[in-house]
């Protein structure tokens, strides 16, 4: 039986009240002006966990006092009970008190210090971030003294979690009954451009493994179960939003984008991803849930799924998932450097992230509505993992070769489009998308062997991670050595293949274009076999009738509620 509206956002409302408490200030600091006064934080903020690199030397530390033997859990048990000493010993327990450290290897070293602490305690009335507890020099001054490192710190970093909700909505659009325009995306290009350049460029390896980190994938997908990423048999991919093997989507956003990047077209009502297409049973899919069955999770839960991608062999990372925060509070937590993603990149790892559906100007003002102010403006917008240095952003394009109504887009025309993913300071601004791709009206499988229809920079960002499958399926790293970097190289060459979306009467709108499909084919020809790929061709509406116009942006408390 379907709940009433009234108790539904009563429900929320309670349970967003005692998420409020806990975050900003704990039941010491309860004042009504405080909650409302924390109230936009606290709806990025994800105060339970954080993610730790602790510094080599305090890592030897802890292994030499067990004779370099100790079992995972064992050692983790040791950085436990030594950082709440050392919490104690400064008189910050009752505030940040680590509950458990749990590990992820990342596949590239044995054990590189970083670990996953699930914290409580009460903070202390105005501290919003647990970071800066830990980070304090107090509390790093008693674990490296207590194990004797001179001139060390005890952490290379600490980052805070923040919460992440899944970025595509679910729409109903007569045009799709019309099987002609289930995939208005390659109707506006030239396909059979696309596929023969596909098919001129020589495959550097046997395949490519896209890691969906989402919601999950339905694995018995009739489109998908072929092209689900397999070792001996076995499905690599995990669950870290309850924390077990089964990375079976129970919501049904991540099986959506899986299939735009590798679906197989099994059936009339079916369709093909964009990898499936240029590279037939080439492009797998590596299953990673973070994001629970309402589609939320949080950034802790994402840099595991990181983690575990990089440990299992993923060549492409695919995240359709985000978070608003104001871009001060991220610079007072740990900035817009994450090592975990850093680690990625530098692994050869292309990342490709949404830009966000809130329809505002990234770095720029963003009205959004908060639980007690229901126009509060956030002062320079940033979308989390979309904001962290080194991703890929993707913001969305209707049919009509138009900036979807609900994408975020630029908010000024100065510099580049994007931010160059070889930069690493902690301050540097995103104020673009890097692409736009296709993401209104997209049309493909869903949970229990469906498919529907749905809006979202989540669908824009597979599109753009099924090309970066073929830029790692093509291209010899000696053909982008100059780039320094997979990301940099397939950045520039997507870059290079953007076309002008149509005029907007707010000329930001249209200051990042829509990759075009046969003209990016094109240019990573011309990366590889040194072939001209001429001059861009003119974007233009998809033929046929136009969709109804694409969904209004959510507003937070629709996003927290499932409303709508």
């Amino acid at each position: 039986m379907r709940r009433s509206p009234w108790k539904r956002w009563s429900h929320c409302l309670g349970l967003s009240l005692a998420l409020l408490c806990t975050t900003c200030g704990g039941k010491s600091g309860g004042a009504t002006a405080a909650l409302i006064a924390c109230s936009l934080l606290t709806a990025g903020l994800q105060s339970s966990s954080l993610t730790v690199g602790l510094s080599q030397a305090l890592l030897d530390s802890l292994q030499a006092a067990r004779g370099f033997s100790a079992d995972p859990t064992v050692l983790n048990d040791d950085i436990k009970a030594s950082v709440n000493s050392a919490l104690k010993t400064v008189g910050l327990l009752n505030q940040l008190e680590v509950k458990a450290v749990k590990s992820v290897p990342n596949g590239v070293s044995s054990d590189d210090g970083v670990r996953f602490f699930e914290i409580g305690g009460t903070l202390a009335p105005g501290v919003s971030f647990a970071s800066s507890l830990l980070k304090n020099l107090a509390v790093q001054q008693a674990l490296t003294e207590r194990y004797g490192l001179r001139g060390s710190e005890a952490f290379r970093f600490v980052e805070d979690s923040f919460r992440v909700y899944s970025t595509g909505r679910v729409r109903a659009d007569s045009r799709l009954a019309d099987p002609s325009g289930k995939q208005w995306a390659y109707s506006q290009t030239n396909l059979t451009a696309a596929q023969s350049a596909a098919a001129a460029l020589p495959d550097v390896k046997g395949q490519v493994v896209v890691a969906v980190i989402d919601t999950g994938v339905d694995l018995d997908h009739a489109a998908l179960a072929d092209n689900i990423y397999k070792v001996d048999g076995q499905i690599k991919g995990y669950d870290f939003a309850n924390d077990d093997a089964d990375p079976d989507d129970d919501q049904g956003h991540g099986t959506h984008c899986a299939g735009i990047i590798a679906a197989k077209s099994v059936a009339a009502e079916g369709m093909v991803g964009v990898g499936e297409l240029l590279a037939p049973d080439k492009i797998k899919i590596m299953p990673v849930k973070v994001l629970d069955k309402k589609g939320a999770g949080s950034t802790d839960a994402i840099n595991k799924g990181i983690r575990f991608a990089m440990a299992q062999g993923a060549d492409v990372i695919s995240m359709s998932l985000g978070g608003g925060v104001e871009f001060s509070d991220l610079l007072k937590s740990n900035g817009t450097e994450s090592q975990i993603l850093r680690d990625a990149v530098n692994a050869g790892i292309i990342v490709i992230v949404a830009a966000g559906n809130e329809s505002c100007p990234l770095g720029g003002a963003c009205n959004q509505q908060t639980l007690f102010v229901l126009n509060q403006t956030i002062k320079q917008y940033t979308v989390l993992p979309c904001s962290y240095n080194g991703t890929i952003c993707v913001g969305a394009s209707d049919p009509d070769a138009k900036l979807a109504s609900y994408s975020n887009y630029a908010s000024s025309f100065e510099g580049i489009q994007g931010v160059d993913p070889a930069l690493t300071a902690p301050d540097i601004q995103r104020t673009s998308p890097d692409i736009i791709a296709p993401g209104s009206a997209i049309y493909s499988t869903y949970t229990g062997n469906t498919y529907k229809s749905l809006d979202g920079t989540s669908m824009a960002t597979p599109y753009v991670a099924g090309l970066a499958a073929l830029f790692k399926l093509k291209t010899q790293a000696s053909a982008y050595a100059s780039d320094g970097s997979a990301q940099k190289a397939f950045r520039r060459i997507l870059q290079a293949s953007a076309l002008n979306l149509v005029a907007e009467t707010d000329s930001k709108k249209q200051f990042v274009g829509q990759v075009d499909l046969a003209y990016y084919m094109a240019k990573l020809r011309e990366l590889n076999q040194g072939i001209a790929a001429g001059d861009k061709p003119v974007l233009s509406a998809a033929p046929g009738e136009e969709p109804a116009a694409s969904n209004p942006a959510p507003s937070v408390l629709a996003a927290l509620c499932g409303g709508g």
